[in-house]
């Protein structure tokens, strides 16, 4: 579905949203401050509905084909406008009509000692000249070469005109944080969870993804320059993706949990954050391998596939998982969870030395809320666990809830 502003004569820029169905309340207030900023001037504002239905290359079609503006830009509804969003574009392209591409600040999150907030420009954000993007489109068209739409547009860019001034703002409200170890199959389990996340819906409604690398090679730039090129070729043309390298020390997921909760400390307002890592890497090879890994999919299943009972549950409790247990100490099995920012950044930011005490880090705090999704009844690394077990529709998870004060657990 499009749905299209008025249409003006000597149209200068076109602005096109990106949005999904579930996604259209947010979308159609990004479409009204659009609108309004475009008022009395050569702009046009465009929707485009079904993201989740065509490839970016499509889309880019799509866009041209609707187009009327000499110039185009993209966004969504995760971003901020600032007030002069249109008026500084313009101005630019008053200003330098044979100009290929104007580049603009996007500002994200919020000051950080920890790099969470920064400014940048991202490239799919950008205003290319339609021109241009015709030209690069052309590539698809004749079979020349499928990398994606922004690595193909830039390669045509010749003069940029750069714009200091921030004219998006981006603070995250969902986001995922991945621990990752880079041995074994560590590419194949982070291939399949990033193609979850995406054939899931969750992707678009992440506004960030913190995913923290941990090599033996982390000294060495060309082996680092591999990692992120493979990462990247998962991600879509956006800015989701925030990637850091961390050598082995032996820590575990202590670094990723440790970021994490400074992330949680830093931020001025709650945030929904989804935390998963390469479980089973180490047992790759071995004859827990296959159980290992029906116990991920259980984890996958409930917490990404079923990411709408998940988010709907954190309005209610702190932290939400799978497979509870009370012993050694309070737990999700397998410590694939969800929980809020204002909940984790009362947690202690140091986590003991057990090689468990990752796992009984969450739950850790005094006084809690949380819920167990489902309890699967078994022992992931003792047997197999058939996905024909997991219940397919949301409406069939019975969660049971749990309040925690002290060492008093009352479910």
């Amino acid at each position: 579905m499009m749905i299209s502003g008025e249409i003006k004569l000597d149209i200068k820029l076109s602005i096109l949203v990106y949005s999904t169905p579930e996604r259209l309340t947010g979308s159609m207030e990004m479409m009204r401050k659009l609108e309004k900023q475009a008022c009395d001037r050569p702009v046009e504002v465009l929707m485009l509905m079904d993201n989740q239905l065509r490839s970016m290359d499509e889309q880019q079609m799509t866009l041209l084909n609707l187009a009327q503006g000499e110039f185009i830009a993209s966004i969504d509804d995760h971003y901020l406008l600032s007030e002069d969003y249109i008026a500084t574009i313009l101005d630019e392209i008053f200003q330098h009509p044979n100009a290929d591409c104007i580049a603009f600040n996007v500002a994200y999150n919020w000051n950080s000692k920890a790099g969470f907030g920064f400014n940048s420009k991202p490239k799919h954000l950008m205003c290319y000249a339609k021109r241009v993007l015709i030209q690069s489109q052309k590539e698809v068209l004749e079979g020349i070469e499928s990398q994606g739409w922004v690595k193909r547009v830039i390669g045509f860019v010749r003069d940029k005109v750069e714009v200091q001034q921030v004219l998006l703002r981006k603070l995250d409200k969902t986001v995922c944080f991945m621990h990752v170890f880079e041995i074994n199959n560590w590419l194949e389990i982070v291939k399949r969870q990033i193609g979850r996340l995406q054939s899931s819906g969750l992707y678009e409604k992440m506004d960030s993804i913190y995913i923290s690398f941990v090599t033996e090679r982390a000294n060495d730039e060309k082996h680092v320059e591999d990692i992120l090129r493979e990462v990247n070729m998962l991600s879509k043309a956006d800015d989701t993706m925030k990637i850091r390298i961390l050598p082995q020390t032996h820590d575990f997921e202590r670094p990723t949990l440790q970021w994490l909760h400074q992330y949680c400390t830093e931020s001025p307002h709650n945030v929904q954050i989804l935390y998963m890592h390469t479980k089973g890497v180490a047992r790759f090879g071995t004859f827990v391998e296959s159980y290992v890994r029906d116990w991920v999919h259980l984890m996958e299943t409930v917490l990404i596939d079923h990411h709408e009972m998940c988010l709907k549950h954190l309005g209610s409790v702190d932290a939400c998982g799978v497979n509870y247990l009370p012993s050694p100490k309070p737990h999700f099995s397998g410590n694939f969870w969800w929980a809020n920012s204002e909940y984790i950044k009362q947690l202690d930011a140091e986590i003991g030395p057990d090689y468990l005490a990752p796992e009984m880090w969450l739950l850790s705090h005094h006084q809690s809320k949380f819920c167990c999704l489902f309890h699967s009844e078994v022992n992931h690394y003792e047997q197999p666990f058939s996905s024909k077990n997991i219940p397919v529709l949301a409406s069939c998870y019975h969660p049971v809830f749990y309040s925690k004060s002290g060492e008093m657990i009352k479910g």
